[in-house]
């Protein structure tokens, strides 16, 4: 190709994750794999339109990690006269960013996206015949994961008849959950016999105490069969609320929902435009500070909802779950046009994924599409 392209090409390019004391030499390391793709891009007739977008849409970073982050790569693309954009989902501290470091609602989108565009179906109804609970934990080296289960298991509600769940167990895990659950080896034993469950055998792969799975691909039935979630989220800690694929997960799937996560969730997503349904429930545990006191009172929650099914306004209750699911598309459909001015993504240019280079090879997208939902800006590897 000898002729420059005249549209625009945007690289996009994920981040690794980082260990801090040695971000240097891992950062040093990505760029020599970028700077190699800017030499086959411009061998092939792209010469000064090429943008960079880096993705650092892990769980959670810092104003001083992203200040540091924008810094090195300036230096380094600023040789080759090429721009780039830095994308993170959440972060912590007021502190004003540069303008090309822009905040990304990764989990909200890419939820969306998987529901829409691929293949991934969603609950279309709530269930509301019956009370039956919906806890999806994760890895299971945190307290709102297994403490949950715990309270479950004493309440007799741990089940089939009251409760899907999943449980994942990690031999790693062991000594810190036996800590959580103030358990013995021969009780921790029990424990994860009566509580390991995989409903819809999910591929999980396991590197220590990582997990290779991001929420998605699965079994929809999990929602169409269950009435309420639980929502067991990524962090409990005090700070920045973490929002992910697990609430907008349930709210795709038009789900009711209670929270083990950090205090003042709810508070957060009424902030955010959705509705959350403590009006459903006696205990107002979103504002207790405790995370042991928050968990057990979420656990008296689904007790009461249990024992009082026939009494909620359903009503009211599926027309909040309703007009939950059309705020995150418009939402999402939001965030999509303004990261487009952003990026100053017009129909015609193309984008490109250095992880997927050179299967997928280049891609032109019409904007409409982005924003309809029927493609996406940004793909969406986690790994």
């Amino acid at each position: 190709m000898s002729e420059e392209i005249d549209n625009k090409i945007f690289v996009h390019y994920q981040m690794p994750i980082f260990e801090k004391e040695k971000r240097i030499k891992i950062y040093e390391e990505s760029f020599i794999e970028i700077q190699n793709f800017i030499k086959l891009l411009r061998s092939q007739g792209y010469k000064n339109k090429i943008i960079f977008i880096l993705n650092h849409v892990w769980e959670m970073t810092t104003h001083n990690e992203l200040n540091f982050l924008q810094k090195f790569f300036n230096k380094k693309f600023k040789k080759y006269n090429i721009n780039f954009f830095l994308l993170y989902n959440f972060t912590e501290g007021n502190e004003i960013l540069p303008d090309n470091v822009i905040q990304y609602n990764f989990c909200q989108n890419k939820t969306v996206y998987e529901s829409t565009a691929r293949n991934q179906k969603t609950s279309t109804v709530w269930n509301s015949s019956k009370f039956k609970g919906l806890l999806l934990t994760g890895k299971p080296n945190r307290i709102q994961r297994v403490l949950p289960l715990k309270h479950l298991l004493d309440s007799n509600l741990l089940n089939n008849e009251n409760m899907e769940w999943s449980f994942f167990y990690i031999e790693e895990n062991k000594n810190s959950i036996k800590k959580m659950l103030n358990l013995n080896d021969e009780q921790l034993q029990e424990f994860v016999l009566r509580v390991l469950r995989n409903p819809d055998n999910i591929v999980i792969l396991n590197h220590t105490t990582d997990f290779t799975y991001d929420g998605f691909p699965y079994d929809c039935n999990l929602y169409k069969n269950t009435s309420w979630s639980l929502i067991s989220e990524t962090s409990v800690a005090p700070g920045a609320h973490q929002i992910t694929e697990k609430t907008y997960r349930t709210i795709m799937n038009k789900h009711p929902f209670i929270f083990f996560a950090q205090s003042h969730s709810e508070k957060f997503l009424r902030e955010c435009g959705y509705r959350t349904f403590e009006y459903c429930y006696p205990y107002q545990y979103d504002i207790i500070k405790d995370v042991k006191d928050r968990i057990a009172a979420a656990i008296k929650n689904v007790i009461f909802l249990k024992e009082n099914w026939k009494t909620l306004d359903f009503d009211r209750i599926n027309t909040d779950v309703e007009y939950n699911y059309k705020k995150l598309l418009e939402k999402m459909n939001k965030e999509q046009i303004d990261l487009i001015k952003k990026l100053k993504f017009v129909d015609g240019d193309l984008l490109c994924d250095l992880m997927n280079y050179p299967n997928e090879g280049f891609l032109q997208n019409n904007v409409k599409d982005i924003i309809e939902g029927k493609n996406h800006i940004i793909y969406y590897d986690w790994f």
